[in-house]
Order: C-alpha cells, then structure tokens, then sequence
C-alpha cells in the first residue's frame, strides 16, 4: 500500500458509510468481536460527539431537529455562517436545540439573505439537563459575561442572577445572558443549554428557599474565607 497522503472527507459521506458498516454485520453472532465494536460504537444511548466531528462548526437553534427536516435561518445565524466562518452550499456542521441531541446538517442554500440548511443525521444523543444551581452576584459586563460562560462550561442546569446589598449592577440584560449561555454552549460541546433564571434579591431567594428548592442545600462561596480546598465540606454535606 502506498500513502495518499492527505486527502478531503465528506463527514457526512463518511458518516454514513459507517452506519450502512454497522448494518451490515447485524447478521453476525451477538458475541462477535465485530458486533461488539459495534455496539459500543453505535449505542443508543451514544452521549459523546465522534472525533471526527469536533472540527465541524457547532450551531444552537431552536426547534425540532430530525433527518430530512429543512430550517430556514435568520440574519444573524446567516451572516455568521455564509460571512464569518465563509461557509458554503453543501458544508457541513453540527447543530442541536437542548432537546433532540445533536445532529450533522449541511448548508442546502447560502442564499445570502437566508440560508437554509438540512438536517442530516443524528450524531450525539441528548444527555439530561444537570441538577445544578448555581447563584451569583452579578459583575460588571465583561466579568460577567466570564462568569455566565463559565459556569455553562462546568455544566450549571440552571443559572440564577442574586442581587444583594453590595451588587455592582442592579438591572441586568437577560437576553444577552442568554446569548452568551448559547454561545458558550456552542463552543464547549455541551448539549443541555442552562436556563437564565430571573433575577432576584437575596432576601427574598432565602425566605421562599424551601419552597422553590425543596431539599436542595444551598453551599455559600465566601471569598473572604482563608483560601482551601472544599473537598472536605462538601463530602460532608
């Protein structure tokens, strides 16, 4: 065999070519060493994105997702694709909603006033939303736009605006919170997307606690505590 060298894939092409693989040894014994690659590598409960895949740009939109299924995108989704990233008519990338896990799509038009794309296949299957509250005094802008990127990456469930006595900002832009959610979301691979909570003061977060959290414990960050490791704390909680 002589190298090639390095040569362009069509993922999309390559993808199928590896699920028309997998249906083809279906006829083989359950305890094949090839029907057990198999089912690890085309499990239904398939969580991770293939490797292949994660060069692929990654979009957010809203509504459902399902092979065939055809999404006409606005101006920003648009101009992000067709200008920012010069994508064009049969590209392909990944897309996903917080709900229907994430799927390769292709660019079907790049009209430049509305590009559409196609759903092609499933790629990644919705993992569940995490039970994680995470409660902050927000920041000026640029901290807290760190901040709310953040705490998506580390997998917060639902993100919650505290205002306290102290806070440096009394009114807060939830749509561009959720911007930035989504975009970091978009760029670490996750497929539960956070929802923005509105925001509220600490006071009245404590009296209703109970009653919004149920049994949820509450872990207070106190920055002016000697600086050490929490590990103990909350093994003990």
């Amino acid at each position: 065999l002589q190298p090639l060298g390095k040569i362009g894939i069509d993922p999309i092409a390559a993808l199928r070519v590896r699920y028309a693989a997998c249906a083809l040894v279906g006829g083989l014994h359950p305890a094949s060493p090839v029907n057990k690659w198999r089912s690890s590598q085309f499990s239904a409960t398939r969580t991770t994105m293939p490797r292949s895949h994660k060069t692929l740009p990654r979009l957010y939109l809203e509504g459902p997702l399902a092979t065939g299924h055809r999404v006409e995108l606005g101006r920003d989704h648009t101009i992000y694709l067709l200008t920012v990233l010069r994508m064009k008519a049969a590209d392909a990338l990944v897309v996903f909603n917080g709900v229907d896990g994430a799927w390769m799509a292709r660019i079907a038009d790049d009209h430049r006033k509305g590009a559409t794309l196609e759903i092609v296949v499933q790629t990644q299957h919705q993992t569940e939303k995490p039970d994680l509250w995470f409660g902050f005094a927000p920041r000026k802008t640029a901290r807290l736009d760190y901040l709310v990127q953040k705490a998506t990456e580390m997998g917060a469930g639902v993100i919650q605006p505290v205002i306290t006595r102290y806070t440096q900002v009394s009114r807060l832009k939830t749509d561009k919170l959720v911007a930035n959610v989504i975009e970091a979301a978009e760029q670490c691979e996750v497929l539960s997307v956070p929802t923005v909570a509105a925001e509220i003061a600490l006071p009245d977060l404590l009296a209703h606690w109970q009653q919004t959290q149920g049994l949820r414990r509450l872990v207070f960050c106190d920055e002016s505590a000697p600086a050490h490791s929490p590990e103990r704390q909350l093994r003990d909680i």
